[in-house]
């Protein structure tokens, strides 16, 4: 079902930025994208911009696994940690390939 969003892709690319690399919530976004950029959208609009951005890299973020795979050995590890409702949470990544996430007990 083709996502019906009337925003340009700097918008798009913006708000999946503010969501992904910023983790702020859809209000946030909501609000920052009013605030800062005079740009009025519903609460609703931001998860279906993010549906839309996540389908339009989908293409190069299969390619960078697919090159992952096919080399051997991972280098660069990182972990970040963080406290979600209380509890510490963690993304594993290397060399551009998710490694899983987990959640552990304080």
């Amino acid at each position: 079902m083709a996502c019906k969003v009337g925003v340009g892709p700097g918008v798009e690319a913006t708000a999946a930025t503010l969501a992904g690399s910023g983790r702020l919530s859809h209000r946030t976004i909501q609000d920052l994208m009013r605030d800062l950029f005079g740009v009025r959208m519903a609460l609703g609009t931001v998860p279906a911009l993010l549906r839309r951005a996540s389908e339009a890299i989908a293409p190069a973020v299969d390619e960078a696994r697919e090159f992952v795979r096919w080399h051997e050995g991972v280098k660069n590890v990182d972990e970040t940690t963080w406290y979600q409702r209380g509890r510490m949470a963690a993304t594993r990544t290397g060399a551009g390939r998710s490694c899983g996430s987990r959640r552990r007990a304080r």
